[in-house]
């Protein structure tokens, strides 16, 4: 081997030493936030977004007011709840009151499915709104075929790049609308199906410790479908001092973490019901 030969395989072995310390130091265990913690860093994000009611109420992320609403429902916070009502209100003027998404919002809402859908939808789009209309959307919209059947993120490693960094995370969401719609029995995904799609999930957050989107969205829906203890110790440091946009997520996030008692209700999915919000 040459002296390039040489100095490129050192540079290799150096790179490849710097990405496992970065990753065991990443996945390192780290104490559970205290309880005055949790408080102290939910009411933070409250109070953003209280100061910030306009610009707030004015975002139409469906899944965002989805997890402000359970924050609501589990915290009894009839401050969340009236913002959640203020952004149904605004984003959902008369004429639109039926519409599919509004359930994102009211989950016993009435809603109409036209013939057709005018708008382009991404694929787990199509997943969320036939779960949220119990299959009604695929009858007559002809989509969503398969996510509710198989794993429609493997392989897992596609995981780290690109969209598909949110498609397990997203399928699990689906699988969960449809168990709060209370769809028929012949929707209900094999338990199997969600097994997986949190075992990706954890793969995912030990090869990737970026605390992004992404990385939030994995340690809420494994803390949202299996309970706080299937959360790596590795998830549980997030910082308690932001107040910025997301918060709310990462506030809820940690108020999961660690609850004491707080069991699965049994199955391969158990969901918020069996781990009430504490503060």
């Amino acid at each position: 081997m040459g002296k390039w030969g040489m100095r490129l395989f050192g540079a290799g072995t150096a790179w490849l030493a710097i990405c496992a310390a970065v990753l065991v130091y990443a996945n390192r265990d780290v104490p559970l936030p205290s309880t005055a913690e949790r408080a102290a860093a939910l009411e933070r994000g409250v109070q953003w977004m209280l100061a910030h009611r306009q610009s707030v109420t004015a975002q139409t992320n469906p899944g965002l007011w989805w997890m402000v609403r359970a924050a609501a429902q589990r915290r009894g916070d009839v401050r969340l709840a009236d913002l959640v009502t203020a952004s149904r209100d605004l984003g959902f003027p008369p004429e639109r009151r039926q519409d599919v998404w509004i359930r994102m919002w009211q989950p016993d809402a009435p809603i109409t499915v036209p013939p057709q859908h005018g708008v382009e939808l991404a694929d787990y789009q199509k997943g969320f709104v036939s779960a949220l209309s119990c299959g009604e959307t695929k009858r007559k919209w002809g989509h969503a075929a398969g996510w509710r059947h198989s794993n429609q993120c493997r392989p897992w490693l596609s995981g780290l790049v690109g969209l598909n960094r949110w498609c397990a995370t997203h399928q699990l969401m689906g699988l969960r609308l449809l168990q709060e719609q209370h769809c028929p029995a012949s929707m209900q995904p094999p338990h199997q199906l969600a097994a997986e799609l949190q075992r990706d999930i954890e793969r995912l957050m030990w090869l990737d410790p970026t605390m992004k989107d992404a990385s939030l969205q994995r340690v809420l829906m494994l803390a949202w479908t299996r309970g706080p203890e299937a959360i790596p110790p590795s998830g549980c440091g997030a910082s308690s001092t932001a107040s910025k946009p997301m918060v709310v997520g990462k506030a809820t996030r940690r108020s999961w973490i660690g609850q004491p008692g707080c069991n699965p209700c049994g199955g391969a999915m158990p969901w918020p019901a069996c781990c009430p919000l504490r503060p």
